[in-house]
């Protein structure tokens, strides 16, 4: 991650790669009796107004090998931070493509949270 001048920038990649005991197993994500995934993210925010509102945006993929598609996900939110960091609620909306490695299948998720420091 970086950070600076209102501005932050993370990134992340992740491989797992696992082995069931059965290998007719699928559970979604084997295929005889391996699963290897690959997790990418990025995700960028902009301190619209500095210590209190904060502007986010960000990608993220997961690709397995026994789906047949890359599945993706944009999206878009923002922070409020109360007493100096003390207390965030963050606003949060992620549109899904290709849900579960299923060409053209979307889904959508909306969060609001609120995180206390203490």
């Amino acid at each position: 991650g970086l950070r600076g001048h209102g501005f932050s920038l993370d990134t992340s990649w992740q491989r797992t790669a696992a082995r069931t005991l059965d290998a007719g197993f699928t559970g979604g994500i084997y295929q005889d009796g391996d699963a290897v995934l690959h997790v990418t993210g990025v995700e960028s925010g902009y301190m619209a107004v500095p210590g209190t509102l904060e502007i986010l945006a960000g990608f993220d993929t997961v690709d397995i090998a026994a789906r047949p598609a890359l599945t993706y996900r944009p999206s878009v939110g923002a922070s409020w931070y109360v007493n100096q960091h003390r207390l965030k609620f963050q606003f949060t909306h992620r549109e899904a493509f290709n849900v579960l490695g299923i060409e053209g299948v979307r889904g959508r998720t909306t969060t609001l949270q609120a995180q206390l420091y203490f």
